[in-house]
């Protein structure tokens, strides 16, 4: 028999990270066993748990059952990563870009879930080393969001540490700065502006890593 659940805000969220994907349901929803939805969301809670096995069981039967949908994608590239299946991780993060690009530019919801998506894959790719895949994650958020600050915050982070490019990095700080001038990171680009002109030798400068939706 089918079990109903009452009016509920179900968050999708990768805690530690900041992806989020809320949807609200205003009416009673019936819990069906199959949904894609609600695996990939039983796969999410397991993730929460940090029971990453089970939430790999719901979210390759999620993708069973619906193979073009792209959030198990995500969330099954977070279990692996959880994991340190990082080959496997990468697979998964490569087809929720596949799967869900192009995006609709029209669509507020789909870009904020997909750029804070991004903002989380840039991340594995950065403490993997895999800095210029890191960068064309960023990149292609810029391109949808042309003022958002984490993303030119660590372009700069890889063009100085990486590709050891103290103009990209000075370029991409101050698009940080521009973007708000009063918040956190205009502060944080202000200050890595001047260290880096103080200490031109990228291998030591301290803390000048990557931002995730933690830190405000």
């Amino acid at each position: 028999m089918h079990k109903t659940i009452g009016s509920a805000l179900i968050i999708c969220a990768i805690v530690g990270i900041g992806i989020f994907l809320a949807i609200e349901y205003r009416q009673k929803v019936v819990y069906m066993p199959d949904d894609p939805r609600q695996l990939a969301e039983r796969g999410e809670s397991a993730i929460l748990d940090h029971d990453t096995k089970q939430a790999v069981r719901f979210l390759t039967k999620a993708i069973l059952k619906a193979p073009d949908y792209p959030v198990p994608y995500l969330l099954l590239g977070k279990a692996y990563f959880l994991q340190k299946k990082n080959v496997d991780a990468i697979a998964a993060f490569n087809t929720f870009q596949e799967k869900i690009e192009p995006v609709p530019s029209g669509r507020d919801d789909t870009v904020g879930f997909y750029v804070s998506a991004m903002h989380y894959i840039s991340y594995v790719y950065f403490t993997l080393k895999r800095y210029d895949d890191a960068e064309k994650v960023c990149t292609k958020i810029v391109k949808l969001r042309p003022f958002d600050q984490k993303a030119h915050y660590n372009l700069a982070v890889c063009a100085y540490i990486h590709d050891r490019s103290r103009e990209r990095a000075y370029r991409e700080l101050d698009a940080v700065i521009s973007a708000d001038k009063g918040s956190y990171l205009a502060d944080r680009a202000r200050f890595y502006i001047d260290y880096i002109r103080r200490n031109p030798d990228p291998r030591f400068v301290a803390d000048f890593t990557f931002v995730t939706d933690k830190d405000n």
